[in-house]
Formats: C-alpha cells, structure tokens, sequence
C-alpha cells in the first residue's frame, strides 16, 4: 500500500511538471515562465535586486515554415530552444512564451549586465551555424528586447510588455539584434 501511494505521488508530481511544460521545446510554458518571474520579483524585492527579463522572437519564422514546411519549423524551435540554454546560467529560466516567442529570466546580482550578456551570446549562439532540419539547413536569428526591473516595471506584464517594445525595436532597425529597454 505504502508503495502503490509513493508511485502515485510520483505519477502527479511528474504530471504536474509536464502541464508546465512546452511539449515541443521542453521549456517551460507561458503560464510557467510567468510563474517563475513572479517569484524573481518577489525576491528581488525582498533582496534588494535586480531581474532581467530577455524576449526573444525568432526571425521570419513563418518564412521558414512556409518554406520548408512545419517540420523543419518544429526543429527550429527545438534547436533554438537548446541554443538558448547552452549560454545561460543553469538556474536561469527559458520559456517559450508562444509561437516562436520566447522569454528568458535572469536573475540576482549583476542581473543588467548579466541579461545584456546573455542576451548578445544568445543572438550569437542563434546565428552560428544554421539548424538542421528534414528540410536541409536553416539559417536562424532572433531580434532581442531586453528589460531589467525594478527600473522597466515591478510586475511580470509590465517587465514582458517593456521587454516585447525593446524587441520590436530590434526588428525595426534590422531583426538579428539586441535591443535594451530605455529605462534599462
């Protein structure tokens, strides 16, 4: 009996990680990463410190699936998403926020620094190489919005809303770039 309750408390644990969980990416969801950035504020506050938050939005991504299908998008996305983790911290958070939108949380001292770095090496780590998808290979860039609270806002819509107007201001001046929020 005690053995049949553990393996069920396994069972809704692992249930309730996979309902967090981007099921193409295997990063985290929308409501998750929200989630996640709640907490950082929280503790930033308590702290004293800084939250950096990067949005991130793959360009011509719908080219990409018209062109060579939605297959190839799919390993897009999953590529990018490994990318992405490969130049952050561990502890940093990566989630798809939708699409081919993403949200990356960086957090605890040095966090301005520490967002506009990860940012560029993420830009970087993008446009390497191209992916390979069943398609052939794929060139990839991202067009990056940076914001950093407790400066661009102090809750997690403000900080994603001023972090999205940065992005859309590298999409404006070219796509394949980083741009920080101006109160950043």
């Amino acid at each position: 009996m005690a053995a049949e309750l553990e393996r069920l408390r396994a069972e809704l644990a692992e249930a309730r990680r996979l309902a967090r969980m981007d099921p193409l990416t295997r990063a985290w969801n929308r409501s998750a990463v929200v989630e996640c950035l709640r907490r950082e504020l929280e503790r930033a506050r308590r702290e004293r410190g800084r939250v950096g938050v990067l949005f991130i939005d793959l360009d011509h991504f719908k080219r990409i699936n018209d062109r060579h299908g939605h297959a190839a998008g799919d390993a897009v996305l999953c590529e990018a998403t490994a990318r992405m983790r490969a130049v952050v911290r561990p502890y940093d958070a990566v989630g798809r926020y939708g699409g081919d939108e993403f949200v990356v949380i960086v957090a605890g001292a040095g966090a301005e620094r520490g967002a506009a770095r990860a940012a560029a090496a993420i830009a970087a780590n993008l446009r390497s190489r191209p992916v390979a998808t069943p398609a052939g290979a794929v060139p990839v860039t991202a067009s990056i919005g940076v914001a950093v609270a407790p400066a661009d806002g102090r809750d997690p819509e403000r900080l994603i809303a001023e972090a999205d107007r940065a992005m859309y201001a590298a999409k404006r001046a070219g796509g394949d770039a980083v741009e920080c929020s101006a109160r950043s």
